[in-house]
């Protein structure tokens, strides 16, 4: 029974496929039910909502010391023992936990000096982030189980929750206090879930309880704590800094909303780097110089294009979603892609890196660029408000991919091959592009029809190619 849950031999295209359409599913209802709570929160109480979801995010990420990270090697190592492994594992990632929301809560007087969150909001971040902690735990069981249908039921079923009872609070409280339903929303659904994930899974069934898989446990996930935190800060530290910086509430809510709409080029890229990463590893393996640089300049071609298309027919899709008060956000499209592009260009060292096991340099890049991140978003949020802190996010991405590409050349410069002048050419198209953006703004056919007719050019060669990459 356990060897079928973790053969790798099992429905692995199956499996694949559906986590892809999962992925895909998710993001296209938060971005479908975005113009809802856009429209009745108005733009300073989603801002608050932001926050509140930045901070719950950052304490979400360190809580359990990352220890469910060695689900995946565990389930190999103790295969013989899975159960056991996987609810110990499961038993400390809610003890850890605890015990550091309860260490959190005893330094609440330090965190107030990091925000203005009163004592019951601080308590609800803390519990939200570990009710997301617990499914986060939950859903990396399901990923190495082969359980791709489950995960998907409890994704899909998690998000509609969500939505449908935030409104239900949001409609039961006062005008200005709005944001609080999205919050009490979330919070009681993920809570709920939480709650009978644990009993499923440590009362379901008897199981032996061993500190040798707390120490395996402990010493994989420990590393990678500062690198998951620093991630985090890397994503979330622009709306907090811009909060106690004195930005308006109206404007992070407006630079939260078109962020949230952005990352639909995000989930694109995971989509497309789960795909491509098990062959780019075959080619690092053989050595296949020529098959790596024609498949990564196709992909790079792809993913170029489709981030040129996102932007040329953005203005008028966004537009949709949003009401007038939203619209400066439409400025800083460009920029949160241009942040995307530049993750996109850190995958191939970051995937080369994990190739050799060089995880530490994964973990250094990620701190120092949140350390950047940090710095910029500081100077440039005071000089340009929203517009900085965009721009903040960007730089520090393009410094993510440079100091990666330095460390993979370092490593083996011998077998890494991806050469920073095979990127350039589409890196220089993609910026023609932010300039047409701007320059075409008010001519939407012209970008219509610009995008379509790229649009069609690319298919044209994928189909002359036969394949995608």
């Amino acid at each position: 029974m356990i060897k079928k849950i973790i053969s790798k031999k099992s429905g692995l295209n199956k499996t694949f496929v559906i986590n892809v359409i999962s992925t895909i599913i998710l993001q296209g209802f938060a971005i479908i039910t975005m113009p809802v709570f856009s429209r009745i929160l108005g733009s300073e109480q989603y801002g608050y909502y932001a926050i509140f979801n930045s901070w719950t995010s950052i304490f979400a990420s360190f809580i359990s010391l990352s220890i469910s990270a060695g689900i995946g090697a565990g389930s190999y190592k103790y295969k013989e023992e899975y159960v056991d492994f996987r609810n110990n594992m499961f038993l400390y990632t809610i003890t850890l936990s605890i015990l550091n929301i309860l260490i959190c809560i005893a330094l609440y007087p330090f965190f107030t000096f990091l925000f203005n969150f009163k004592f019951d909001i601080f308590i609800l971040v803390l519990l939200t982030a570990f009710s997301s902690t617990i499914i986060s735990t939950v859903n990396n069981i399901l990923i190495y189980e082969k359980r791709a249908i489950v995960k998907l039921f409890l994704s899909v079923s998690l998000s509609v929750a969500n939505f449908i009872v935030s409104l239900l609070f949001i409609y039961l409280l006062k005008p200005q206090q709005l944001y609080l339903g999205k919050v009490y929303g979330h919070f009681l659904v993920f809570f709920l879930a939480s709650l009978v994930l644990i009993f499923y899974f440590l009362f379901n069934k008897k199981f032996y309880i061993s500190t040798k898989y707390f120490k395996f446990c402990i010493l994989y996930g420990l590393p990678l704590v500062l690198h998951t935190l620093s991630g985090n800060i890397l994503s979330q530290s622009d709306r907090v800094m811009m909060q106690k910086l004195g930005i308006s509430m109206a404007n992070v809510g407006i630079y939260s909303i078109f962020f949230t709409f952005s990352s639909v080029m995000n989930t694109i890229l995971s989509a497309f780097n789960t795909s491509y990463v098990p062959f780019y590893y075959d080619f690092i393996d053989k050595n296949d110089k020529k098959t790596m640089i024609e498949k990564s300049i196709n992909y790079s071609e792809l993913f170029t294009v489709l981030s040129i298309g996102f932007l040329l027919l953005s203005r008028e899709v966004s537009k949709v979603m949003v009401t007038q008060e939203f619209y400066l956000g439409i400025e800083l499209i460009p920029i949160f892609v241009s942040s995307v592009f530049f993750n996109f260009l850190y995958h191939f060292p970051a995937n080369f890196e994990f190739f050799y096991g060089k995880t530490i340099y994964v973990s250094i890049g990620t701190i120092l660029a949140a350390i950047v991140n940090i710095i910029l978003n500081y100077y440039f949020i005071i000089k340009f408000g929203i517009f900085g802190a965009a721009i903040a996010t960007s730089i520090s991405s393009l410094f993510l991919y440079i100091f990666h590409y330095i460390i993979a050349y370092k490593i083996d410069k011998l077998r890494f091959y991806m050469k920073i002048e095979y990127f350039i050419p589409w890196i220089l198209l993609y910026f023609l592009f932010i300039w047409l953006f701007y320059l075409l703004k008010d001519y939407a056919l012209y970008r219509w029809l610009i995008g379509g007719f790229i649009g069609i050019i690319e298919c044209v060669r994928i189909i002359k190619r036969k394949r995608i990459f």
